[in-house]
């Protein structure tokens, strides 16, 4: 799946952030560690993915640009 990010918290000097994403229509939040070069911004694509035994989304990373 891929997600639109709607906007992105960090915490100073940290790698941990919390994701408001657009997936499918709807709007999402996912909290996750993010490495420092990749920290997504308002407007990227992003990969989602279900965890097969809780059923909530994971992010997976940057969508790839085309």
């Amino acid at each position: 799946m891929i997600g639109s990010i709607l906007g992105c918290l960090t915490w100073c000097q940290s790698p941990h952030v919390i994701l408001h994403l657009d997936v499918a229509g709807q709007a999402a939040a996912i909290a996750t560690l993010v490495s420092r070069l990749e920290i997504p911004r308002t407007g990227d694509q992003v990969l989602v993915m279900r965890d097969p035994q809780s059923g909530n989304l994971l992010y997976a990373g940057l969508a790839p640009r085309s």
